[in-house]
């Protein structure tokens, strides 16, 4: 008897324990987690179906990102691809969401307008100006 009791408080300590998470109460990573440097391993852009890898074609972006928000950096795309890029990366970053990570720069580029999820080790963004999308992968170093 006394087992099956114990049983049964363990039972509804499990419900009410269930039933107090609540699925929105996502918890990120902290600053520390996401502070780093990170390179580009992925910079892909696709206009009119026609999709560029645009590291292969020399591209390159470093960001650091300090704990203290704020960011460091470079962005490169060589006059090859598009008219040539070569801007710091030097603002703040804060997070948007538990695992997205939004940028201020001070230099006007399509990193600013983007939001990055945090995925592992890694920011993950895609999104579609005009008719150009742009896929991006950072990867901390």
């Amino acid at each position: 008897m006394q087992l099956h009791r114990a049983s049964v408080a363990l039972a509804c300590l499990f419900a009410l324990t269930v039933a107090a998470c609540d699925k929105n109460d996502v918890v990120g990573p902290s600053r520390q987690d996401v502070a780093g440097t990170y390179v580009a391993t992925q910079l892909l852009t696709t206009t009119g179906g026609v999709k560029t890898d645009q590291l292969a074609a020399g591209a390159s972006i470093t960001l650091v990102l300090n704990a203290d928000g704020r960011t460091t950096g470079r962005l490169f795309v060589p006059a090859s691809t598009t008219p040539q890029v070569d801007l710091p990366l030097d603002g703040t970053w804060d997070f948007s969401g538990p695992t997205d990570i939004d940028l201020t720069s001070t230099a006007d580029t399509f990193l600013r307008d983007m939001v990055f999820a945090v995925s592992g080790n890694s920011l993950i963004g895609d999104q579609t100006f005009g008719s150009t999308r742009i896929q991006v992968t950072l990867t901390k170093q």
